[in-house]
């Protein structure tokens, strides 16, 4: 299991100062400018609530990707949503389809509900297995796709993935997590496909390269019949966010040169990180998120890192062990290989 967060224990051993956190995917770089000036510099009135601003938000995104409104739900991040998701496959009486590993909300989510699963093992390159996810689809069913993979890294362009969501049954839910599209380059997202595509659901955040992890703030795009009853399964649609919240995410709307450059240094930090660790001995995954993905031998390095002050990721797949290892700033990376070095 992959945690985001610091043991009591780690802590108590560590100054959390010091601390390298490399372990949950975060924007080193934290948000744009914009987004904190939004904050500090915000005179309206939070006595009140906070529906004007979640309707500004839905009109923003919308305009952002060429949709209607009614095509969009928010959500305190991301998580909140595939949460949801598992509710509404399950209510479908759905079975659905999926590789592992991936990002598990949804799944565990439809799992704790009694719902039905088919885990399917990925590629020997640790890619989803479309091919299999193909002649898995039945009536009723939803697929399952995180893109890029999230603990792998690894990625579809977006022409094969349109290829493949238009191959499957129209009446199959496509479930399509895109919380680090924006790091595998401008227009490989799906999102074009929504208005041809009425059984497609997009989720995404501004938890990953937007630097907004503390702020809990994503959405799902979907047709304007899904969203409506999706929206009856929460109280209050739209409304679990708070103001700031909203008027940040609509403010790192507007920094696409923000986005660029942490693109770009996240690549070069990140190659640089593969190549070290290669160079080690790791085997490691082709990545194009934030994060690195590498067969650690039989070792467990998360334990082994803690006691240098560095946080990894780590579990178990197929009877190997593999680490996950955010890619954080240079310096952070420097001493993430250090450690790595003395433990070789």
């Amino acid at each position: 299991m992959l945690s985001p967060y610091l043991s009591k224990e780690f802590l108590r051993q560590n100054d959390a100062e010091t601390v390298i956190k490399l372990n949950a995917n975060e924007n080193p770089y934290g948000p744009p400018k914009s987004v904190l000036d939004s904050i500090r510099h915000f005179d309206g009135e939070l006595f009140r609530y906070q529906g004007i601003y979640a309707n500004n938000l839905r009109e923003q995104l919308a305009s952002f990707h060429g949709l209607e409104s009614q095509m969009i739900m928010l959500g305190a991040g991301s998580s909140v949503l595939l949460q949801l998701l598992g509710h509404y496959v399950q209510q479908k009486s759905a079975t659905l389809h999926y590789c592992s590993p991936t990002f598990n909300i949804l799944p565990d989510t439809l799992k704790k509900a009694g719902g039905k699963l088919n885990s399917l093992p990925l590629t020997t390159d640790y890619k989803f297995d479309l091919a299999a996810l193909k002649e898995a689809d039945e009536t009723p069913g939803a697929i399952y796709l995180v893109n890029p993979n999230n603990p792998t890294g690894t990625f579809y362009e977006r022409t094969e993935m349109e290829l493949f969501c238009k191959s499957i049954n129209s009446k199959t839910l496509i479930i399509l997590d895109e919380a680090y599209i924006e790091y595998a380059g401008d227009g490989q997202s799906l999102v074009g496909l929504l208005k041809q595509m009425p059984n497609l659901i997009i989720v995404r955040t501004f938890s990953k390269i937007y630097g907004m992890a503390g702020l809990r703030m994503g959405y799902l795009m979907a047709s304007a019949a899904i969203i409506r009853q999706l929206q009856q399964l929460v109280p209050w649609p739209n409304h679990d966010l708070s103001t700031l919240s909203l008027v940040a995410a609509g403010n790192a709307l507007q920094s696409s040169s923000f986005v660029q450059t942490t693109r770009t240094t996240n690549a070069r930090v990140m190659q640089s990180t593969i190549k070290a660790l290669e160079s080690l001995g790791y085997r490691c995954s082709p990545s194009v998120a934030n994060f690195v993905y590498f067969n650690t031998k039989g070792k467990n390095l998360r334990a082994a890192l803690e006691g240098y002050g560095v946080q990894i990721g780590q579990l178990d797949y197929e009877n190997q062990t593999f680490a996950r290892v955010t890619v954080g700033k240079e310096q952070e990376m420097e001493r993430f290989v250090q450690c790595l070095q003395k433990l070789n």
